[in-house]
């Protein structure tokens, strides 16, 4: 089981962490949302409410060592640094979360409705985060592109190679 809150008091606990998320019976009370006639005012979880958590790397190296333990590998949080739309490709820079490892480059097959600092997980070729506007998560296929690091190299190289080929 898994705790998660964030300065707006919401909190809850889930089952599992990752897609479909599913939450503990003690805080599923989603038959008492479908009977309210007032929206309840919630967000997604921001990088910065997972830093409050200040157990959560912890968790994290506990959930991915008894994961892969059976055979199953878990989702890893990363912070969205920026989105851009470019020839109807999707690209995100993201930075994973509790690490110092630098930024990576990411291509979503589709579009995605997120904004710098949301917080989605990445497991193998998919990508999960929760859309605010459909209330519920969201699973996207996505390639990894590289490090930012990498890419930049490549960029200098081939501006370099321009330049003493012209």
């Amino acid at each position: 089981m898994f705790f998660y809150s964030n300065e707006h008091g919401s909190r809850v606990f889930f089952d599992e962490v990752g897609p479909p998320w599913p939450k503990h019976p003690c805080t599923d009370n989603s038959s008492y949302r479908e009977r309210s006639l007032t929206p309840v005012g919630r967000s997604a979880p921001t990088r910065h409410s997972f830093v409050k958590a200040k157990s959560l790397k912890h968790l994290d190296g506990i959930v991915n060592r008894r994961l892969t333990s059976v055979g199953l590998s878990a989702w890893s949080p990363y912070s969205l640094l920026k989105l851009e739309i470019e020839d109807s490709e999707t690209r995100l820079t993201l930075r994973r979360l509790h690490t110092l490892q630098p930024a990576t480059s990411w291509t979503a097959t589709s579009e995605v409705p997120l904004v710098a600092d949301d917080v989605v997980f990445i497991k193998a070729q998919q990508m999960s985060y929760f859309d605010i506007s459909r209330g519920e998560a969201v699973t996207v296929s996505v390639n990894h592109v590289g490090t930012t690091s990498a890419i930049r190299v490549r960029a200098r190289l081939r501006d370099f190679w321009t330049r003493l080929t012209t």
